[in-house]
């Protein structure tokens, strides 16, 4: 397992949690201590809004996130303040605005869903060499301002009003405290995600106050043990091939049980994972890594005799997949990677992995012939297999004929037919009647009311996005299919396997 240390992103990684680990709990000691807790939940609200924002008009995801979390945190904090309400009441509001604007912006601008969400699960090892230094700039800062604003901090922890008659600008103390820990909580969305930031920021801090008896002892104590969770919860992951985030939750929340049970053994609870790291796995050396099962198809229609794919046969949404550690060995030792740019793992292939740009093949995926044609061929030229790609491709060109001789004979041809946008390529290919398009989110009002008037006898949905369910109730009369784009389904592993198929579907 040690030997994965000397790719660069996994060395990243444990540098950047091992620094985030100590730093952190510091701001999850003033969640508690100034009763933030729901300031968290408006920043993974606010996190989406940006997502959508940055996509909708092409900015810098992580500055335009930062930059709406730094205007509601500012907002939250007058608007407490002036209006004497409390702070969680004010962010639940907040929050509820920022999730609308946010569905506005995803369905008006037409933004992918699974991109603006992708700060859910954060990227670990996709940070570059420049984030780590300025993570680890932000965390000295952190814990200079502990060091520093100390006294200030316990009296205003102990009463705000005593502070202030003692001499302490609160309220400049205050609006400090919550910036640095709206920040904290923004750059750990970014590296363990926002489903599970509480076991870096909130898990140290609250195991702490069962044992600390001064605030000094709690803060020393929720750095001690952030720092110790972080670290064999990053090797532990390594081990059992898990995010994480996942796995430094596992070993917090599996000490804060010892400690309830027995104090004594939580030093080998947290160094289980640690002591286990000398566990060497030979890496294996591959030849043609495939991100989902689609562009895996492309590859052996191209001629490749060994693929690995990243995402299982099994996933219903595979351009969803998150990388896991081990995957990081089988990309890194490929010849070539083949990916198609929208799953989400994209950005980590692109940038922060340090995997050469000439390994990188990235290749349309629909169902029209003449893309299938050309991106097998961009394969083949890769790999040397030009003959075989084209003695494939001829299997494909009949299947088409084929299929579009059943949809004449049996008079398809002529229905009307509404189709989900990620399955005309494949409609198109067969000359189908196509009256209305929807998709890939569920249709609004409008959409449902123009397509009812457009009466299609055929409703061709996406198994894989789910959006035309309403449409049946719609239209009734309608038959309603879902087809293929991801083989897998059916018994599925070619795109040949998802032609016929599609077709049996269509036909029957």
């Amino acid at each position: 397992m040690l030997e994965m240390l000397s790719l660069p992103p996994v060395l990243k990684g444990l540098v950047l949690i091992s620094v985030t680990g100590f730093a952190f709990p510091l701001t999850g000691v003033y969640l508690l201590r100034l009763n933030l807790l729901p300031l968290r939940f408006m920043l993974m609200h606010g996190a989406i809004l940006g997502g959508a924002m940055a996509l909708a008009l092409e900015w810098n995801i992580f500055a335009t996130t930062m930059a709406v979390n730094l205007l509601l945190v500012l907002l939250m904090a007058r608007m407490s303040r002036s209006l004497r309400a409390d702070a969680g009441y004010i962010s639940a509001l907040l929050m509820v605005l920022t999730v609308s604007l946010a569905f506005i912006l995803v369905y008006k601008f037409d933004v992918k869903a699974k991109d603006t969400l992708e700060v859910l699960w954060g990227s670990l090892y996709s940070s570059s060499w420049g984030e780590v230094v300025a993570v680890s700039v932000f965390s000295a800062s952190l814990a200079g301002f502990q060091i520093m604003c100390f006294r200030g901090l316990q009296a205003m922890f102990f009463d705000r009003e005593i502070a202030f008659t003692a001499g302490v600008n609160e309220k400049m103390l205050y609006y400090t405290t919550v910036l640095l820990t709206s920040f904290t909580v923004a750059l750990a969305m970014r590296i363990t995600g926002a489903l599970l930031l509480d076991a870096l920021l909130l898990l140290p801090a609250i195991i702490v106050t069962f044992f600390a008896r001064s605030l000094k002892g709690v803060i020393i104590g929720a750095s001690a043990l952030g720092g110790a969770f972080a670290v064999s919860g990053f090797f532990l992951s390594l081990m059992l091939d898990i995010p994480a985030s996942s796995a430094i939750a596992i070993v917090a929340v599996a000490v804060f049980i010892v400690m309830i049970l027995r104090r004594r053994a939580m030093l080998l609870v947290i160094m289980a994972p640690l002591l286990f790291a000398c566990h060497n796995k030979p890496a294996e050396t591959q030849y043609v890594v495939a991100t989902t099962s689609w562009t895996a198809a492309y590859a052996r229609l191209a001629g490749a005799d060994s693929v690995v794919m990243l995402a299982p046969f099994d996933m219903q949404h595979p351009a969803e997949y998150e990388l896991r550690p081990s995957d990081i060995t089988k990309l890194t030792s490929a010849r070539l990677i083949i990916f198609a740019g929208y799953e989400t793992m994209t950005k980590r292939l692109q940038s922060g992995l340090d995997i050469d740009d000439a390994k990188l093949l990235k290749i349309r995926t629909d169902y029209t012939y003449s893309e299938i044609e050309l991106s097998v061929m961009q394969i083949a030229s890769k790999l040397g297999t030009d003959s075989m790609a084209r003695a494939n491709l001829l299997q494909v060109k009949q299947l088409y004929d084929d299929a579009r001789t059943m949809v004449k004979q049996s008079g398809i041809i002529s229905q009307p037919v509404a189709v989900e946008r990620f399955m005309k390529p494949f409609a198109d290919e067969l000359g189908l009647n196509i009256v209305a398009v929807f998709g890939p989110a569920p249709p609004e009002a409008r959409v449902l009311a123009d397509i009812a008037k457009a009466k299609p006898a055929l409703i061709i949905d996406n198994y894989h996005n789910r959006a035309g369910a309403s449409l049946a109730e719609v239209v009734p009369e309608a038959r309603y299919i879902l087809l293929l784009n991801f083989p897998g389904a059916f018994g599925t592993q070619t795109i040949q396997d998802v032609i016929r198929t599609n077709e049996l579907k269509i036909k029957n």
